[in-house]
């Protein structure tokens, strides 16, 4: 059951373009099929042909049938999964530039705008034209150590006078036969009108409290014996730290982990912003591909994601 504010939102900026969507949809939809009935045609023709190769080379007809049908669908299945790819690739990009761009002045950035983009993400290989700046994010305490990037959905613009930005990533750690993925989820940039000169992280993640220390940082205890539960604080200027953590925000940073108990949230006071890093293993404002545009479910979280993000933006302003 949706609420009286999202029905309403829907029927206002979301409903006058669902049929566009939907013959996007049906089009790749199209493709997604054709594919798996081009890939059934030749495993028939294979079968039928079976007998000739048998005579051939006295190969058993079904260890050859099973073979040419795994080739056949390998080939198949990477060509169909790309058709979902694109859908909701095109979809989302649109969709968010409604959302963002009308509602709240934002920029929606597809890190992946073409066909090729998008295979070469898959390989790991793609960077996208606008993403967060990687030297900013190897500066921050709030995130391990890491030796690559994978960037995927990029908003920024003004929200409330502020500068913000948004980033979906993974972080991932060379090793010898292969890369560990550190961290995947989003984080949050907001400029910060307090002025702060120093450093300052806390962690609800409790596995990263470690990376503070390798990078000079002491640990700091509020007088909320709830917040300290909740957080690992850390600082290289005491008396700062406790200016920058007031009441008020330690009270909105208390309501934001008991809203949120599917994220694991931190973040850090650094060159003049506020950073939140919201760990999770979900994929971000994704649209479902199996699933009619003209459902009204199908934007729900999407929609969802965005006002949790700007809430939060608006809980530590």
């Amino acid at each position: 059951m949706y609420n009286n504010e999202y029905l309403e939102f829907f029927n206002k900026y979301i409903q006058p373009h669902t049929k566009e969507f939907e013959q996007i949809r049906y089009n790749y939809l199209t493709w997604y099929v054709s594919i798996y009935m081009v890939a059934i045609v030749l495993i028939v023709g294979i079968f039928c042909k079976l007998d000739i190769i048998n005579n051939l080379y006295n190969i058993n007809k079904w260890f050859t049938f099973i073979y040419s049908f795994c080739i056949v669908i390998m080939l198949a299945h990477p060509a169909a999964c790309m058709m979902i790819t694109r859908y909701r690739s095109v979809v989302k990009e649109r969709f968010l530039k409604i959302l963002l761009e009308k509602l709240y002045g934002l920029k929606y950035y597809n890190p992946n705008p073409t066909i090729l983009s998008n295979l070469l993400a898959s390989c790991g290989s793609n960077e996208p034209a606008h993403h967060i700046d990687a030297e900013e994010l190897r500066s921050l305490s709030v995130l391990r150590q890491h030796s690559s990037i994978s960037y995927d959905d990029y908003i920024k613009g003004k929200y409330k006078d502020l500068g913000i930005e948004i980033q979906e990533l993974s972080l991932y750690r060379r090793m010898k036969n292969s890369n560990e993925c550190l961290f995947h989820g989003l984080i949050m940039s907001v400029d910060v009108k307090k002025e702060f000169k120093n450093k300052t992280v806390f962690y609800a993640d409790k596995e990263l409290k470690y990376d503070a220390y390798i990078n000079g940082l002491k640990p700091v205890y509020t007088e909320d014996v709830e917040f300290n539960k909740m957080f690992n604080v850390y600082t290289n200027d005491q008396i700062e730290a406790r200016y920058i953590f007031s009441p008020i925000f330690i009270e909105k940073m208390k309501s934001l982990i008991v809203k949120n108990p599917q994220y694991k949230i931190s973040g850090e006071f650094y060159n003049k912003k506020l950073y939140i890093v919201l760990s999770s293993d979900k994929n971000w404002f994704e649209i479902p591909f199996f699933k009619s545009a003209e459902n009204i479910s199908v934007f729900y979280q999407p929609v969802n994601d965005i006002c949790n993000l700007l809430l939060i933006a608006d809980n530590v302003l």
